[in-house]
């Protein structure tokens, strides 16, 4: 069969019919009951809609399910071109999502992106108001209306929309593959020339994309459009036309508002940036480093487990091997109850583990023993607890204590054995970092194995996985050898927050350059304006800096009334996205001086060329018509 494209939700290596995994496994790993989700794919008759076959799961689900085991056993329809962004829980199953936030992140910058390009449209539009003020009292004179004037200049800012959009569809092909690698493959069949059959779709998506052209043209030109066929024939041809104060204001408004939305992406980027980097360098509880990750999908494995352990055991380069039914710091675990003379039906979070897990990646213990070999009752009668499950359960002598483990099955206690607690190991993280510690146990059983982890001492990476590999194909495993480290998977789990910080970072580098673009041009205007002021102040003894500064001033003001405004709008939408972090840096006021002194800095060299500029000048040249 074909590839799968990366995009979709379906992710297999290979397919194969229940008859066929009976056969390569077994019953216990086929037949299961109401507890395990199930995917299940239908596709409806002509006429037949979704919401007839709902009405129906009632019934089906009163005849076939006990409620009494499974009174949280419903049913729901999803359609399939839904499942990507929306996936009602499929993500444990079809891998990394987060898409929708990414997508919403990504519109919201090109949003203040294109906010940002549209304010300084209209600030330079207006600011060269009067190297077309002759042009205007012409046209006024020779009979143009106002109603007139305003359609020539929404038509040039339509054409230049529109314009940009051809520019900006070449730049898109032309940076695609650099966006497809920012975003991981996420939109990996994006491309205006890349569908090669028209569809509905591609039809909405290039309707889309004219629309936007369309409003943001309509958009940036409205108000020059006002503002310049306003303009009096009268006072235009005499050269008399001059910016009004409400004008003056409006545009400082402008300069104010695109740089409040360049610096609160720049903040965001850098908080998320040192989130990132916090959680990535968060002590986890265990050594993550130079630990193998080895996936078990054949049973037969965990029979010879432990001669296979034995044979890694005999290189002098594998510190320590381990087992267990879950990847620490990516995983999820299960859960069983526990009974003991102080609690019952108390539900904890288990980890079924190899005796020498604690050890082999270095969980620190806080009170009791680890497990051990030498006591053979260990082997199904011992338990290790996180300090987090001894504070739950309110017990201020831990070790000693007998414990029953069950699970309830049609409402009734199946027994699974008689514990006893030997020791509490400090908390770690064995979910996602960005996740509470929850309480967990951790007990002896082979049988849920899920993963190796081969402990070895860096000196020569390759050599050890190749003696590794040797050895896993002398005992002719029913599985091909992989592996992987446990540090790369734990490090996928922020590669969503990695794409995140990339895309921020790279939104905010191009709207403060944008920003800075507008501020260049208003700053080449707001010179050519006072060039004869500049002259007379020269001539009567003002030096460069003075110049320099005064032409500067205004602008740099605005900046800094832009980075006030951006600071509390930058916490408080920072301040919602770690909410979602249990562990999370803390927003101090050092993030909001850097960000301020870097868009001070950069407006200040933007509007120096030209002041510097007009500064240097002859003072003749500008007042030889005077």
């Amino acid at each position: 069969m074909e590839e799968i494209p990366a995009n979709s939700h379906l992710k297999f290596d290979s397919l194969a019919s229940y008859p066929s995994l009976r056969s390569m496994v077994g019953n216990q790993f086929v037949d299961h009951n109401w507890e395990s989700p199930t995917w299940v794919y239908v596709q409806l008759q002509a006429g037949y809609s979704a919401q007839e076959l709902e009405k129906q799961f009632s019934a089906f689900v009163e005849k076939y399910v006990d409620k009494q085991q499974f009174a949280s056993v419903k049913f729901s329809l999803q359609p399939l071109k839904d499942i990507y962004f929306h996936s009602l829980g499929m993500g444990g199953l079809f891998g990394d999502f987060g898409i929708p936030f990414i997508s919403f992140v990504l519109l919201i910058i090109a949003g203040l992106i294109l906010l940002i390009a549209c304010i300084n449209f209209m600030n330079l539009a207006t600011a060269r108001s009067a190297t077309r003020a002759r042009e205007i009292g012409v046209r006024k004179v020779l009979g143009a209306n106002r109603f007139r004037l305003m359609q020539q200049f929404l038509g040039e800012s339509l054409l230049y929309s529109f314009l940009a959009l051809i520019l900006a569809i070449v730049l898109v092909e032309l940076v695609l593959p650099t966006f497809k690698t920012l975003v991981r493959n996420a939109f990996p069949t994006f491309g205006i020339f890349a569908k090669r059959q028209i569809d509905i779709h591609y039809a909405q998506n290039i309707s889309s994309i004219v629309l936007t052209a369309l409003v943001v043209g309509i958009i940036s030109g409205l108000y020059p459009a006002f503002y310049l066929s306003a303009l009096q024939a009268a006072q235009v041809i005499k050269g008399e036309a001059r910016s009004g104060r409400s004008s003056a204001w409006f545009r400082k408004f402008l300069v104010v508002s695109q740089f409040a939305a360049s610096t609160i992406l720049i903040i965001s980027s850098l908080l998320i940036f040192r989130q990132i980097q916090f959680m990535k360098h968060k002590d986890l509880g265990f050594n993550k480093d130079y630990v193998l990750t080895i996936p078990i999908y054949d049973r037969s494995l965990r029979d010879r487990y432990e001669l296979f352990k034995n044979q890694l055991l005999q290189n002098p380069d594998i510190l320590g091997v381990t087992a267990s039914s879950q990847v620490p710091g990516v995983g999820s675990q299960n859960a069983i109850l526990l009974k003991s003379q102080t609690h019952e039906d108390v539900e904890l979070g288990i980890i079924r583990v190899d005796p020498d897990y604690v050890k082999t990646l270095g969980i620190k213990l806080a009170s009791g023993r680890d497990f051990s070999k030498v006591i053979a009752s260990d082997a199904e009668h011992a338990i290790l607890m996180n300090e987090t499950a001894i504070e739950k359960l309110g017990w201020q002598e831990a070790n000693g204590q007998e414990i029953e483990l069950y699970f309830k099955n049609q409402g009734k206690v199946v027994p699974v054995c008689q514990v006893s607690l030997v020791g509490v190991v400090k908390d770690f993280n064995f979910r996602e970092v960005s996740m509470p510690v929850q309480p967990l146990i951790l007990k002896i059983d082979p049988l849920w194995y899920s993963h190796i982890f081969v402990r070895i001492n860096g000196k020569d990476i390759s050599a050890t996985i190749d003696d590794i590999k040797k050895s896993w194909q002398d005992f002719h495993f029913n599985q091909s050898f992989e592996f992987s480290f446990l540090a790369d998977e734990i490090n996928k789990v922020y590669a969503m927050y990695d794409t995140l910080t990339a895309i921020v970072s790279y939104g905010a580098f191009l709207a403060i350059f944008i920003a800075g673009v507008g501020l260049f041009g208003l700053a080449f205007f707001l010179v050519e304006r006072k060039t004869k002021e500049i002259g007379i102040r020269k001539a009567f003894g003002a030096s460069v800096a003075q110049i320099v500064m005064m032409l500067s001033k205004s602008f740099l003001k605005w900046v800094l009334v832009a980075n006030l405004i951006a600071w509390s709008l930058a916490y408080y939408l920072m301040n919602k996205f770690l909410q979602n972090f249990h562990y999370r840096i803390n927003i101090g006021v050092g993030v909001f001086v850097v960000t301020a002194l870097m868009t001070l800095f950069f407006a200040l060299i933007t509007v120096s060329y030209q002041a510097l500029k007009a500064a240097l000048a002859n003072p003749v040249e500008a007042l030889r018509y005077e």
